[in-house]
């Protein structure tokens, strides 16, 4: 993924993984990762010392302003601060005015940005590659399938289906309930 996504604009660094551990594995992807692009940060959540950012999820705002002010030799990041399902989340106000003034606080990330569907024929047949890799568009005979859709037990069910944008990357209403005002 490195050596495929190492020129987009929009990596701002490598994470090793969403709650991966600790050990040689993470070791030897941060070594490949430095050797394949050394102009981004290596960031993981649970292994600090090969991180160049400091992470905690779900702090309450006050806590998170506490740990800007206590963790200085690497910037903070939330990998998550709001788990979205539904049309849940919002009020976010509050995490913003911390992260805006402190600049050792570089923001926070929701989980789930985007549902997490898989497009699957409606009749069972296999799906071929387009030459078009990132058109999300359904065509008329498939549909988004997840957990169980795949004869996969067990599975998760519709849990994967709960972002702010669908799988075909259209905004859900609550997208818009959740920007913050210096982002309009």
């Amino acid at each position: 993924m490195v050596e495929r996504d190492k020129n987009h604009p929009c990596v701002i660094f490598w994470s090793l993984g969403n709650e991966g551990g600790r050990g040689q594995c993470l070791e030897a992807m941060a070594d490949t990762i430095k050797k394949l692009d050394n102009s981004r940060l290596i960031y993981s959540d649970t292994y600090r010392e090969l991180s160049a950012i400091y992470d905690e999820g779900y702090l309450h705002p006050s806590d998170l302003k506490i740990l800007g002010e206590k963790i200085k030799d690497k910037p903070v990041f939330m990998r998550e601060y709001l788990h979205v399902m539904g049309n849940s989340g919002g009020n976010l106000q509050e995490y913003w005015d911390v992260i805006y003034a402190d600049s050792s606080l570089t923001g926070a990330a929701i989980w789930e940005w985007v549902d997490q569907g898989i497009a699957k024929k409606k009749d069972g047949s296999p799906l071929k590659l387009t030459a078009y890799q990132n058109d999300f568009n359904l065509k008329s005979d498939e549909y988004w399938a997840y957990g169980g859709d795949f004869g996969d037990k067990p599975n998760d069910g519709n849990f994967c289906i709960k972002g702010l944008v669908s799988s075909d990357r259209k905004p859900y209403p609550h997208l818009i309930l959740q920007r913050s005002p210096a982002v309009l």
